[in-house]
């Protein structure tokens, strides 16, 4: 009497990816379009946190070699 053995999944990650591995590819294209556009919100905030970080990043830069020079060289500039 022969046995199949399957090799069951080890955690519920591994039994998602099994089961997304199986569905067709409408079903697949369908779940990707979801997981991205729930993630969209997430992304554009980091993306949005990290502009305003380079941001003021270059303001404290040109704050900082601001004090350095001499006022009448910063007012001679207007």
């Amino acid at each position: 009497m022969a046995t199949s053995t399957t090799q069951q999944p080890t955690s519920p990650l591994d039994a998602l990816m099994a089961h997304f591995a199986s569905s067709s590819k409408s079903v697949q294209r369908a779940f990707t379009k979801y997981i991205i556009e729930t993630n969209a919100e997430e992304v554009e905030t980091r993306r949005q946190q990290i502009m305003v970080r380079e941001s003021l990043k270059q303001a404290f830069q040109e704050l900082k070699e601001g004090k350095a020079r001499p006022v009448e060289e910063l007012l001679n500039e207007f």
